[in-house]
């Protein structure tokens, strides 16, 4: 028992020694306008380890408080999908000084534009008067074990128990299979 209550003391005392609970606030904006939701981050320099990770609120402000390893430099991150991510480099000296450290982010919108692309795929349902035709493929997968589960998937069809199908509630008293392997 002893052994359990010196073991526990000593991470204790490791992480007064060894470890600085810092505090963050600041707000994160583009173009004067708050922008909620985005992330920030906080690294270490070298090789990144990830030590604090939060969202701005609506208002676009961010408030943390954490643990600091013993590294001497820090990554502050801000990022927000459409905007070029901003970085502060942050000595462990001006971390610890200040009580609160503060910083106020002001991202700029990233210009790069994506190519469109097209999907072309053939349409897995075609109506052509009284017939609906579907392709059967699309409503498949490996888990189906018979042709009444791949027929439940489809768009307006039903199968009772008792295995008779109906198409937008109406009884189908004729069925044609074509191309079918």
């Amino acid at each position: 028992m002893i052994r359990y209550i010196i073991v526990l003391a000593s991470l204790f005392f490791y992480n007064i020694v060894f470890g600085q609970t810092i505090q963050l606030i600041g707000s994160v904006k583009a173009d004067n306008e708050k922008i909620p939701s985005a992330s920030i981050q906080l690294k270490t320099f070298g090789n990144e380890d990830l030590l604090i990770y939060v969202f701005s609120d609506e208002e676009g402000e961010y408030k943390v408080s954490g643990q600091i390893d013993q590294s001497d430099k820090f990554l502050l991150i801000a990022a927000y999908i459409g905007y070029k991510r901003d970085t502060l480099i942050i000595t462990r000296n001006n971390l610890i000084k200040q009580a609160i450290f503060k910083h106020n982010f002001s991202l700029t919108e990233d210009k790069k534009q994506l190519d469109e692309i097209y999907i072309k795929a053939p349409n897995p349902v075609q109506v052509n008067n009284d017939t609906t035709a579907y392709n059967v493929q699309r409503f498949t997968s490996p888990e189906d074990r018979n042709l009444e589960s791949v027929i439940k998937k489809m768009p307006g069809m039903e199968v009772n128990k008792d295995g008779t199908i109906f198409f937008k509630g109406k009884k189908i008293s004729k069925y044609y299979w074509k191309e079918m392997i």
